[in-house]
C-alpha cells in the first residue's frame, strides 16, 4: 500500500512539474505582461532572451520592470555560463592527466549495440568503490 501511494505521489509530482508555466514578464511602465521562460542574459549587450510560445525573444533589459530586471541580474549570465563551461573543461583535462583519469581511460559505454571509448566531459564528482573478498 505504501509503495503504491509513494509511486502515485512521485508520478503526479513529476508530471505536474512538466506543465509549470513560465515567468510573467512585465513592461517597464507596467502596462503590458507576457508569459515566457528565461533562457539567458548577456551582460555585455544588456540583452535578455526569453522563450515565448516556443520561439526565442531577445530584448533590452531596460524595457522590463525593475523587479524583472533585478530577477534577471540574479540569474547566471551567458558569460558566467561560458566561464563555468571553460573551467569544467579545464578540470576534465586535468583529471584525464591524473592517475585516476589514466586508469579510467579504459572506460567503455554501450552505444548502438557496440562498446566504444567514453570521453569524460567533466571530472567525476563521485566514485563508487566495490571490494569483494573471500573468507
Amino acid at each position: 500500500m505504501k509503495f503504491k501511494t509513494l509511486l502515485t505521489i512521485g508520478l503526479c509530482a513529476g508530471l505536474g512539474s512538466g506543465f509549470a508555466a513560465g515567468r510573467t514578464w512585465t513592461s517597464a511602465d507596467g502596462s503590458k505582461t507576457f508569459e515566457g521562460d528565461f533562457e539567458s542574459f548577456d551582460k555585455d549587450a544588456n540583452k535578455v532572451t526569453v522563450t515565448k510560445n516556443g520561439r526565442p525573444l531577445t530584448f533590452s533589459l531596460e524595457i522590463i520592470s525593475a523587479d524583472d530586471q533585478a530577477w534577471v541580474k540574479q540569474q547566471p549570465s551567458k558569460q558566467d555560463l561560458e566561464a563555468a563551461a571553460e573551467a569544467e573543461a579545464a578540470a576534465a583535462a586535468e583529471f584525464a592527466d591524473s592517475e585516476a583519469g589514466k586508469a579510467l581511460r579504459k572506460t567503455k559505454i554501450l552505444k548502438d549495440g557496440k562498446f566504444v571509448d567514453f570521453e569524460y566531459e567533466s571530472p567525476p564528482k563521485y566514485f563508487i568503490l566495490y571490494y569483494s573478498g573471500s573468507w
